[in-house]
């Protein structure tokens, strides 16, 4: 079953005193084995597998992966972003992040996580992931979460001998795995086209922001057919949705700018400051203000 959820990732490099590649004090348990930097001419492969386990916060950022990447958490929570969708990934959950693309990651509140990431390369594996309906971000629930152990365990030893007579066993596992994987996507259908238009605009433009039963008839459907399928697919109504997406856009705003509230209420549309601080405050537990202060003292500890 595929899974996505709307988080936006709130911090960003300067907040963490520590580079994500950083094994100092025990806090990294990481190892890892490649093939080669330069593509072989093969058709499907894996290049690459990793297995690592954090006890502290992090975070990594890629703006053009070099691989197409199959994540397995075991343990943990991570918030990530790729091609321009947010996911919260959790244990027990498959991750796929295409070739080519911008992908970041950070550890939560509790930073530990324990993950194995395969690297894929092969000069047919766009055809390959286009057939398999694979070739986008995607966070998916497997049948049965430990499916992968064993395959992942052959890639590794393969991998790290160096032997590329084990190429064509590397393909062969590395081609059942993702016929797996094709499995669970199944289960869930792609977002309606009319929901997808409408979470775009109801995320952004926030100043000219439309009413919902003007954005409805645009889309023609009904206001209650429109209300329902929100609830349907994301469980909240249009309003909440707007609300929450307000929220978190105040939250980078007061995080990484310094524009006043009355700025910042200003750029997301709200009648006055007091009207934007109630709504933040309610949302968010603090004043804006006091958001602001807490995020700049960690980015600055005495």
């Amino acid at each position: 079953m595929i899974e996505r959820e709307s988080i936006p990732l709130m911090r960003i490099r300067h907040e963490f005193k520590e580079d994500h590649l950083d094994s100092s004090g025990g806090k990294l348990i990481r190892k890892d084995c490649f093939y080669a930097q330069q593509q072989l001419n093969w058709p499907v492969y894996t290049n690459g597998v990793e297995f690592t386990e954090r006890n502290a916060p992090t975070w990594y950022h890629d703006p053009c992966n070099r691989y197409f990447l199959i994540v397995f958490l075991q343990e943990g929570e991570i918030r990530y972003s790729a091609g321009g969708e947010k996911f919260l990934f959790r244990a027990n959950r498959i991750l796929l992040i295409p070739r080519g693309m911008d992908y970041r990651f950070e550890t939560l509140r509790n930073p530990h996580y324990r993950k194995t990431t395969l690297f894929l390369l092969g000069v047919n594996l766009p055809v390959l992931l286009e057939t398999l309906n694979l070739n986008r971000p995607m966070l998916l629930t497997p049948d049965a979460p430990g499916f992968h152990q064993q395959s992942v365990e052959e890639l590794y030893t393969m991998v790290k001998s160096g032997d590329r007579k084990n190429l064509p066993r590397n393909m062969g596992i590395t081609l059942e795995l993702l016929g797996r994987i094709s499995e669970f996507t199944r289960e869930a259908p792609p977002l309606p086209l009319a929901l997808r238009i409408a979470k775009s605009r109801l995320s952004s433009d926030f100043r000219n922001h439309c009413p919902i039963a003007v954005l409805a008839e645009e889309l023609r459907m009904p206001l209650r057919t429109f209300n329902r399928m929100f609830r349907d697919h994301l469980g909240i109504s249009p309003h909440e949705f707007r609300r929450r997406c307000r929220v978190e856009t105040a939250k980078e705003y007061l995080n990484h700018t310094n524009a006043s509230v009355k700025e910042i209420a200003e750029r997301l549309g709200y009648c006055n400051a007091f009207h934007f601080s109630g709504e933040f405050r309610r949302a968010a537990g603090s004043s804006p203000l006091q958001f602001r202060t807490a995020c700049r003292q960690k980015k600055d500890p005495e």
